[in-house]
Formats: C-alpha cells, sequence, structure tokens
C-alpha cells in the first residue's frame, strides 16, 4: 500500500506516493520482527519491557512487533503508537497495511481525478468560497463565536 491519506475539499482520500515519498517512508517505518514468543505471559514480560520506552520524536511516532510464528495458525502484531497518533482511524489504516485479509470497504475511498474543466472551475469559486467564510467569520456576532465559548 504505497499511498497516504491527504484531505482535499474536506474529504480525506489516499493518494499514492511517488518514489522519493516511499523510500523515505520505507527507511523510518519500524516494523520488528519477534521470535520464540509463543505464549501470552511471552507477549505480558515483552510489554512490560518496552512500555516505558520513549519514542524520538524525528521519526515516526509508532512502532510494529510482528510475532509471525506465536501458534500454528496464528500471528501477532503488537503496536506501539504516540497517544497523538493513536486515534481509531489511523490504526485500522496501519493494520489493513499490514494485513493481506481485509475488505476494501474498511479503507477510505480514492481521490477522483478531476476533469480540466472541473479543475478550472473549483479554481474560479476557490475565492468566493474563501471570501464568504471570511466574511461570516468577521461578522459574526460575539455571543455566537463558538471560539469564544458564547461569551
Amino acid at each position: 500500500m504505497k499511498s497516504k491519506v491527504v484531505k482535499t475539499m474536506g474529504r480525506y482520500y489516499f493518494k499514492k506516493l511517488g518514489s522519493a515519498e516511499w523510500a523515505y517512508f520505507k527507511e523510518h517505518l519500524f516494523v520488528t520482527r519477534l521470535d520464540n514468543m509463543h505464549s501470552e505471559e511471552d507477549i505480558k514480560d515483552f510489554m512490560e519491557h518496552h512500555n516505558t520506552d520513549c519514542l524520538p520524536f524525528d521519526l515516526p511516532l509508532h512502532r510494529f512487533f510482528f510475532i509471525p510464528d506465536y501458534s500454528e495458525t496464528e500471528s501477532v502484531m503488537l503496536t506501539k503508537s504516540h497517544h497523538a497518533m493513536a486515534d481509531g482511524s489511523s490504526q485500522m489504516i496501519s493494520i489493513c497495511a499490514f494485513s493481506d485479509n481485509y475488505h476494501k470497504s474498511m479503507l477510505l475511498e480514492q481521490a477522483p481525478i478531476l476533469n480540466w474543466w472541473k479543475r478550472i472551475l473549483m479554481l474560479i469559486t476557490l475565492p468566493y468560497y474563501l471570501l464568504k467564510a471570511l466574511f461570516f467569520a468577521l461578522t459574526m456576532k460575539k455571543q455566537c463565536n463558538p471560539l469564544n465559548s458564547g461569551r
């Protein structure tokens, strides 16, 4: 899955990564293979040991630990994430990226490819909508201002 989530016109879409972006992503993605773990006690000991490890802020704020031979029919993946990265959608996208058995409906839709006339129309109307939003924000009554908690 060589893509990232981007926000376009208020909706989230997947955007394919370029080769330079993909190389950077592969270089900084932490996936550690753990062998010789076959019981819940082994996993518990591992988690107690690594619970206090700090994640460096100059690299992605998540790590993945993969146990391929947990049992004859099961594999285990443990994730460690910074609390800012541990919302539901980010975790689901990360898990789907490592899974080969996921349903496509769990993922976000791809960004539509716009025709040339739709691009021109969007470029022409964008300043109007920006001015409209700015005008609304500047003329809002003080007691209705959501940033001021209605005071």
